[in-house]
């Protein structure tokens, strides 16, 4: 089930994506935030739901490439 998160503070999951990489969902985010830190704008992010009825981050490079696989 495809869903959309809103962000519009650095936590949970999206902290450790920032942790790792920078970004939450494959969109970079500025250097030296803080956890729980307020983003100047929400950003909206896509998401699925696994079978324990949590959200599971996509990137919008992983959904492209879901959709192309659904496609063909």
């Amino acid at each position: 089930v495809s869903t959309q998160s809103t962000w519009g503070y650095v936590t949970g999951s999206g902290w450790k994506d920032y942790q790792n990489n920078g970004q939450i969902c494959g969109i970079s985010l500025p250097a030296g935030l803080q956890e729980s830190a307020q983003l100047e704008e929400p950003i909206f992010t896509p998401s699925t739901k696994v079978d324990d009825g949590h959200d599971e981050n996509v990137s919008k490079k992983k959904k492209k490439k879901k959709k192309k696989l659904c496609v063909d």
